[in-house]
């Protein structure tokens, strides 16, 4: 089985490779990628793919996952107050116990 990214698109193809009248890479470059050429993806590239099946295309093409950003601390205390804004709000904080019941 062959393998083929192009743009966002993955293609898979049983027996023969794909010839002319597509838009192969001659090169398999990262411009050619970024112009929107099919590229037949290597042993590497689909290794990494089959490992990394919501890999992106940009991703399989260079064999590496993108990080993901660290956030910022202004970032982190938002998603912080948010939380105890939640729980300030929930029935958890706001009732208690008298005589059994729960008011």
């Amino acid at each position: 089985m062959k393998y083929y990214i192009q743009k966002s698109n993955i293609y898979n193809i049983d027996g023969e490779a794909l010839g002319e009248g597509y838009d192969l890479s001659s090169t398999k470059t990262l411009d050619e990628f970024q112009a929107g050429k099919v590229i037949e993806l290597n042993n590497e590239q689909t290794e990494f793919m089959l490992l990394n099946p919501s890999a992106t295309t940009i991703e399989i093409f260079n064999c590496k996952l993108n990080e993901q950003p660290e956030p910022t601390l202004e970032q982190i205390k938002a998603e912080k107050i948010a939380k105890l804004v939640l729980f300030d709000s929930s029935p958890t904080v706001n009732s208690f116990i008298l005589f059994n019941q729960k008011l």
